[in-house]
C-alpha cells in the first residue's frame, strides 16, 4: 500500500495547521510565541517530508531524521529562552 499525497490534501493541511497555531500565535497570551515555534516546526518537518531528494532510501531517511532532530532541538532551545518564569508570568498578567 503506498499513500500519496494531492495539492488539496497538502493545502487544506496546511490551512488548518496555519489558522490553528496561527490563531493561537496571534493572540496577545504567554503562549503566543510557543505556537507561533510550533507553526514554523511543522512547516519545517513538512516540507521536509514532501521535498523530494535525488539521493538514495537510507540517505534520504537519514537526512529526514536530522532534519526533524534540528526542528526538536530548535523549538526545545526556544522554548526555554521563550517561556516565562514565575515572577515574569505575574508582571505580563498585570499589563
Amino acid at each position: 500500500m503506498e499513500l500519496r499525497h494531492s495539492l488539496a490534501t497538502l493545502f487544506l493541511l496546511v490551512l488548518l495547521a496555519g489558522l490553528v497555531f496561527g490563531g493561537r500565535a496571534a493572540t496577545p497570551t504567554v503562549v503566543a510565541k510557543i505556537n507561533a515555534g510550533a507553526l514554523t516546526v511543522f512547516l519545517l518537518v513538512l516540507g521536509s517530508a514532501v521535498s523530494p531528494l535525488s539521493s538514495g532510501a537510507a540517505e534520504t531517511f537519514a537526512t529526514r531524521v536530522g532534519y526533524i532532530a534540528l526542528a526538536i532541538v530548535y523549538t526545545l532551545f526556544f522554548a526555554t529562552l521563550l517561556w516565562p518564569s514565575k515572577g515574569t508570568a505575574g508582571r505580563i498578567r498585570d499589563r
